[in-house]
């Protein structure tokens, strides 16, 4: 869903399908933190160096493809005396700074533009296993109430910068001004894992409600939310963060009523590519000239882009990054003990992830 509203934003046909990169951002503070959650339950730790080899053989190999097939095709296009910029792009991209080009002036082009989420996501992932390993020293009921607590702070600290004037853009992709989304999800992984959510069958129907609601309130956002200003002044990607943390939480619980809109094969085979599509549309959809920004273009202009956008997925997917994900099996986390009596099987046995399920360690 996240991906696919993306493209639709960016074939200028859903104005606030840039909030799927807020539903991304908080579906992944929720596995990346489950999946350090479950690691640390089974083994006492975290191990940092298979946390970090993992997420480079995951990200690294379609960005470096990605990044080498632009820079030849630039380097023959782009003028000689623009090529500092290329440089620039280059460079913020490898060293996952990229969300902060724009805030400096230099506005990422050249079908750059969609990289600046994914340098968010890294700094995330650098950060969090470290900080997550401190807060889990104060047990998971309280080290959801610190995350918790920070996302409100996160929410204030923007809406005090936008008050004072900061620019949408410094606001929409500073990785300070937008880290709630991120920590939505990781509070909701620790109270998920630290069996705080409601066992009464009535609450339980509740949240399920609520989530159905919150698919609704999703589609609305999509439908009337503009970047960057309903980001930074009204917290769109805030809600839309938390509508998708409804959704998390019922079909966590048991007869989830949303579960069969959502376990539709084509919705299943889009999240399973929807990295590589989200690498590889953008270029393309830049190369084509389809874009949200300007005249909306012909029908079937759009229909190349998303059909070429779709072949560099595949072949990136089979090509490249199902070698490298069998690859990243070997640093896979054993759990020791996880068929034992203190598994709680009032939640599901296993949480499916790209990376292959995982199993509940009590």
């Amino acid at each position: 869903m996240a991906v696919l509203a993306v493209l639709v934003y960016h074939s200028g046909w859903l104005v606030g399908g840039w909030l799927g990169v807020d539903v991304f951002f908080a579906l992944s503070g929720f596995l990346i933190t489950t999946l350090l959650l479950e690691e640390h339950a089974a083994t006492g730790t975290i191990s940092f160096r298979r946390f970090y080899v993992r997420r480079a053989l995951r990200l690294l190999p379609p960005l470096l493809a990605l990044i080498i097939i632009l820079v030849v095709v630039l380097l023959a296009t782009v003028p000689a005396e623009q090529r500092v910029y290329l440089a620039i792009y280059v460079g913020a991209v490898l060293l996952y700074v990229a969300n902060w080009i724009e805030p400096l002036g230099v506005p990422l082009g050249w079908g750059f533009g969609h990289i600046w989420s994914l340098s968010i996501e890294e700094q995330f992932y650098l950060l969090w296993p470290l900080m997550l390993l401190g807060l889990l020293r104060l047990g998971q009921r309280r080290a959801a109430a610190v995350v918790g607590s920070a996302v409100v702070a996160a929410v204030v600290y923007r809406l005090v910068l936008v008050h004072n004037g900061a620019w949408l853009i410094r606001v929409s992709e500073g990785t300070d001004t937008h880290a709630d989304p991120l920590l939505i999800g990781c509070t909701l992984a620790l109270v998920v894992r630290g069996d705080l959510l409601p066992h009464s069958r009535t609450l339980q129907q509740l949240l399920h409600g609520l989530a159905a609601c919150a698919l609704i309130g999703l589609g609305i956002l999509f439908m009337i939310a503009h970047n960057p200003v309903d980001y930074a002044e009204r917290s769109a990607g805030t809600v839309a963060a938390l509508c998708t943390g409804l959704l998390v939480v019922s079909l966590w619980l048991p007869d989830a009523p949303i579960r069969p809109l959502l376990v539709n094969r084509l919705l299943v085979a889009t999240g399973r590519v929807s990295y590589g599509l989200y690498l590889w549309h953008y270029p393309i959809f830049f190369a084509l000239g389809v874009n949200a920004y300007g005249p909306r273009s012909p029908m079937l202009t759009i229909a190349a882009a998303w059909t070429g956008a779709l072949g560099a997925t595949l072949a990136s997917f089979y090509f490249i990054e199902r070698p490298a994900l069998q690859l990243k099996k070997q640093f896979a986390i054993a759990h020791p003990g996880s068929t034992g009596s203190h598994v709680d099987n009032r939640w599901p046995s296993t949480y499916q992830s790209q990376d292959g399920p995982v199993p509940k360690v009590g």
